[in-house]
């Protein structure tokens, strides 16, 4: 048999592998949704907009959070790297410095799929500063994924391409949750303008656990300059 028969006869189409990326939609809706409702029936949140980590802390919605979130997870992960192989072969005759960055671009994305599995295995209730933790390495390496895969996007796709307005569309997405994160941020300052921020530093054969000056000094003045007990 000749060789390129064979080759042709081993591959595999997928055929309707068009539809992973509306399933992982849905598959994300149907979660969030199923949590939400079994936490607002059993009482476990308020009706109003609750964190996603509060939807999945205990009970039954805990399982369907776990269930969803790996299915999720897993079919996010065959996207990136299917992304990454049909960026690659666009790719072949460009210069090398493409190919780098889409290689790049798959392992964060691969990295950010990673901790969303450490979200979902540690919960906020149980292991709050884990969980906090690898949530916001995961919100930083998906934001980096998203602007690294629309920079490499739009190097490919001119205005008179058939895909170009849904690519145009994802990238005004990705710049309103930028705007909408750097506006987010932009709130601290009304936190941060109700306190003296000070830097102070602490020699190493001092405890760190002695209380702070400023607090002792109050507490005494509080006192009558009298120690307690």
């Amino acid at each position: 048999m000749n060789i390129d028969n064979q080759i042709k006869e081993s591959a595999l189409r997928l055929k309707y592998f068009k539809w992973i990326p509306v399933i992982h939609f849905m598959a994300a809706v149907v979660t969030s949704v199923g949590c939400y409702y079994v936490a607002v029936v059993n009482n476990g949140v308020s009706v109003y907009l609750p964190f996603l980590s509060e939807m999945g802390k205990d009970g039954v919605q805990r399982v369907i959070f776990i269930i969803g979130g790996v299915f999720v997870t897993n079919i996010t992960t065959v996207m990136i790297v299917v992304k990454y192989l049909i960026l690659r072969y666009f790719f072949c005759s460009e210069k090398y410095y493409w190919r780098l960055r889409n290689n790049w671009n798959c392992i964060i994305g691969l990295i950010s799929t990673g901790f969303l599995t450490l979200v979902i295995a540690f919960p906020a209730t149980s292991q709050a500063s884990i969980h906090t933790g690898v949530a916001a390495i995961f919100l930083v390496t998906s934001l980096f994924y998203t602007c690294c895969d629309c920079f490499l996007n739009f190097h490919l796709i001119m205005n008179s391409d058939q895909g170009f307005w849904i690519v145009f569309i994802t990238c005004l997405a990705e710049w309103v949750y930028l705007l909408l994160l750097v506006l987010y941020f932009l709130s601290f300052s009304f936190d941060f303008a109700s306190f003296h921020i000070t830097l102070q530093g602490i020699p190493r054969h001092v405890s760190q656990d002695a209380p702070c000056p400023e607090v002792s000094e109050s507490v005494s003045e509080e006192s009558g300059g009298k120690p307690k007990g």
